[in-house]
């Protein structure tokens, strides 16, 4: 974010969620003065709305399964930049993987600078169903198997 705040267009990070870490990161947005430039929201059962308001989605982790976020931030139409350390199978539309090491900020705040903020959004929806995410599909699919065994 400290990088990012030298770009020509304004950024604010909204940090959703809570964690062990959260002070720590609390103490680093206060070292590098960005306290005007990042939101901390806590915990939230309305995320799926926060994405509305969101230009792209960010998820750098050293190490995540399949986070539902990245699937449910797709969905919003949001582009998303991932870790590679995140497995594949997130993603399903508009993503891309990058390294995550200290070497390799200057790539993520180049392909966030890349992001079209005034895009409209695509049509996630129809995007997602083709991608394997539709429980229709998949549910009716799960019962073939069953019934074939």
């Amino acid at each position: 974010m400290s990088l990012l705040k030298k770009a020509k267009r304004p950024y604010k990070l909204i940090i959703v969620g809570e964690g062990p870490l959260e002070s720590d990161l609390k103490k680093k947005v206060m070292e590098l003065g960005l306290e005007k430039d990042v939101i901390f929201t806590g915990l939230r059962l309305d995320v799926h709305q926060m994405y509305q308001m969101m230009d792209l989605f960010v998820l750098t982790s050293f190490y995540e399964g399949l986070p539902v976020v990245g699937i449910e931030a797709q969905v919003s139409g949001l582009p998303c930049l991932f870790s590679e350390n995140i497995t594949s199978e997130v993603g399903i539309l508009k993503y891309d993987f990058l390294p995550i090491a200290d070497n390799s900020k200057g790539m993520w705040v180049a392909k966030i600078e890349e992001v079209d903020m005034n895009e409209n959004r695509h049509d996630a929806f129809n995007m997602m169903l083709n991608s394997g995410y539709d429980i229709e599909y998949e549910s009716k699919k799960l019962q073939r198997f069953y019934e074939c065994l």
